[in-house]
């Protein structure tokens, strides 16, 4: 079975328990980037879950930019921001796990 390549939008409460469900399946899934945009919390994340710190990033537009083979990123942000990620993401062919709601806004839902 190929392991999922595996980045993470949102490194709070929710990100981290996806991380710690990945890390404790180390033969499904791989954590490979994460992004937050408060550079302590995500300097935390990274040394939590052994993140290269180049692998590290506060802009989700340069972290797929710049990490190749992502398998799945999880979005785990506010839920304001859902619509926004989810859609950078989707739009680079890479699978998109996000949470409910969808977006606060029904149109932006039937988009997704």
């Amino acid at each position: 079975m190929k392991i999922a390549k595996v980045g993470v939008i949102g490194c709070g409460n929710r990100g981290s328990a996806y991380a710690d469900y990945i890390a404790n399946h180390p033969e499904e899934a791989q954590l490979v980037c994460a992004c937050d945009i408060l550079s302590e919390r995500l300097a935390w994340y990274g040394e939590r879950y052994q993140l290269p710190g180049e692998m590290c990033f506060e802009d989700v537009q340069t972290m797929l930019d710049t990490v190749s083979g992502l398998d799945l990123v999880i979005v785990s942000v506010l839920d304001i921001d859902h619509f926004r990620m989810a859609k950078m993401v989707m739009e680079r062919g890479i699978h998109c796990m996000l949470e409910k709601p969808i977006s606060p806004d029904p149109w932006e839902c039937m988009e997704v």
